[in-house]
This record gives structure tokens, sequence and C-alpha cells, in this order.
């Protein structure tokens, strides 16, 4: 086999192994429900300790979803929701685009103990939103 041949090989069988990983990504939001709209990365619930380094939390839709095809990662949005924030309402995290179906925020984990419940909606016109998924960060200390 030429090399030309070679590497035009190898590169149709790394676009099929990528588009077949992307088919097979688990979009439960709750194990076992299914379908659903999309995902919070990382999954389940999160523990950190107080002061810690930040990191990235990801909304993903389901590219399969109406709402994915509809909408996309432009009217995705990620919130917090602590005891604090009860009279307030949920606070509207700041998000960047990371490409057509997700979106990621950034948490900061404060000096104080805390519980967030992380929820990402998708705005589906109208002045509506649909829940996409939901999760915990608590921050605490060992």
């Amino acid at each position: 086999m030429s090399p030309r041949a070679l590497c035009l090989a190898l590169l149709l069988l790394a676009t099929a192994s990528a588009t077949k990983a992307e088919d097979d990504f688990d979009y439960s939001c709750i194990p076992g429900i299914v379908p659903t709209i999309g995902v919070i990365l990382p999954r389940g619930d999160i523990h950190v300790e107080t002061g810690s380094d930040p990191f990235d939390i990801y909304c993903r839709l389901n590219p399969a979803h109406e709402y994915a095809r509809q909408h996309g990662a432009e009217r995705l949005g990620l919130f917090l929701a602590g005891k604090d924030d009860e009279d307030d309402g949920p606070r509207r995290m700041q998000t960047r685009i990371v490409n057509a179906t997700t979106v990621a925020g950034r948490y900061v984990p404060g000096a104080d103990m805390r519980r967030d419940l992380v929820t990402c909606k998708v705005d589906v016109g109208g002045g509506s939103s649909a829940g996409v998924c939901q999760q915990n960060v608590f921050v605490g200390s060992k």
C-alpha cells in the first residue's frame, strides 16, 4: 500500500471512530431514564473542598433531541441556586460556547461550606425554558 493510500485509510478510520464515539455518548441525565435533552458534566454530584481551585461545569445537549436541532448552545444557560439565594432565585452563571451543543461555566468554590444546585436550561422561546439536567455541588472540608 502506498504511503498516500495508507494515510487516507488512517484518516477515514479515525473519522469513523470519532463519529462512532459521538453516537455512543450517554445523554442520560439520570441513569436509566432516556431519552433526555442533555447532561451536565462532570456527571453526578460534585464534592470539593472550600477554597479549592475553580473548575468548569458543562451542559451538553443531546444532538438527537429537537432542542439541539432547533436552538443549540446559543440558547443554553447554567444557573446556580444555593441556600442563600432563596430570596433572589437562581443566579445565571457566565458561560462560554464550547461547540454547537455545549456550554461551559466556571464554578468558583468559596471559603464557606455550602451546597449549590446547578441547573442547565435551554431557552425555548416565548419566555419559556426547558430543564436539561440538575446536580449538586457540595463545598466543604475533610
